[in-house]
């Protein structure tokens, strides 16, 4: 529906006995604009195809993040994020820290409270602050609003 060869077209369009190599330019060079907003159009609508064919699950996110950071070989990962199952915290009027086993003191991140999902990245892969930027905006656009995450 959206295969549509301007060259020819605009060639076809012109009749038989005005067809000289000269007018042929000169009506190819009037139709460019056209040209590029229609291959504009086409990108966009590509684009807006692949957004519509990634939501929040699991596996099109994670195909999303390959796609865009490591397209060849495809390591970056989204695991469950586990807190460790027998963890006792204490009331602040306790004035304890949190004990587990064997009277060890763990200081727990107040930033990990209620975190859904890990995006695990490779060992040895580093990202530029405008890749992870990117990534982050990229997360934010297709998971879901109430879920939280962090990269590590």
């Amino acid at each position: 529906m959206f295969k549509i060869n301007y060259t020819k077209l605009v060639q076809w369009l012109i009749p038989m006995w005005l067809r000289q190599p000269m007018l042929k330019l000169m009506v190819l060079s009037i139709n460019y604009p056209i040209r590029e907003l229609y291959n504009d159009f086409l990108d966009y609508r590509a684009a807006k195809l692949y957004d519509l064919a990634h939501n929040s699950q699991t596996c099109y996110l994670q195909a999303m993040l390959n796609d865009q950071f490591d397209l060849v070989r495809r390591r970056i990962r989204i695991l469950d994020f586990d807190f460790a199952s027998t963890i006792y915290l204490y009331a602040d009027a306790e004035d304890q820290d949190v004990l587990i086993g064997d009277d060890a003191p763990i200081y727990l991140d107040p930033d990990d409270a209620g975190i859904d999902f890990l995006v695990q990245l490779p060992r040895g892969m580093s990202l530029r602050p405008f890749q992870l930027a990117r990534m982050k905006s990229l997360l934010n656009y297709y998971k879901l609003a109430s879920k939280k995450y962090t990269i590590q």
